[in-house]
């Protein structure tokens, strides 16, 4: 499903794990017209945190540079308890390397930094139903 219409997630829960306020704002805003309650979370504690608190949550967009872990580690211990989330890495590094290790834990997909609002847009409308 590509996003070229609006998307409708009124009732859904997207948890943005990002501890760059701008970042995170920027998928806020990519993200406002489709009514998804968006989520912030600075780190990975927070983001265990906010996925007990926020249940359920319907899709993660997963920075790959955290301030307590990184963000391969903490999806590995989200994808434990939390098998069937769909979570996005979000990297300024596409190379195959930090590729392969994201989906050898489970991470569902990546998009690449600087976020395009179509390809936003576009991994949301694939992933979350």
């Amino acid at each position: 499903m590509e996003a070229t219409q609006p998307i409708d997630l009124t009732g859904k829960n997207i948890l943005v794990v990002e501890d760059d306020f701008v970042c995170f704002q920027l998928i806020k805003e990519i993200l406002s017209g489709t009514n998804a309650m968006v989520l912030h979370a600075e780190n990975s504690a927070n983001a265990l945190t906010m996925l007990e608190k926020n249940s359920p949550i319907h899709l993660i967009f997963m920075d790959i540079q955290l301030p307590d872990m990184s963000g391969l580690q903490a999806s590995a211990a989200i994808r434990k308890r939390y098998p069937d989330v769909p979570i996005i890495i979000q990297t300024a590094f596409a190379f195959e390397s930090y590729i392969n290790k994201s989906k050898e834990i489970g991470c569902t997909d990546y998009i690449v930094k600087p976020l395009e609002p179509e390809k936003v847009l576009d991994v949301v409308a694939k992933y979350v139903r």
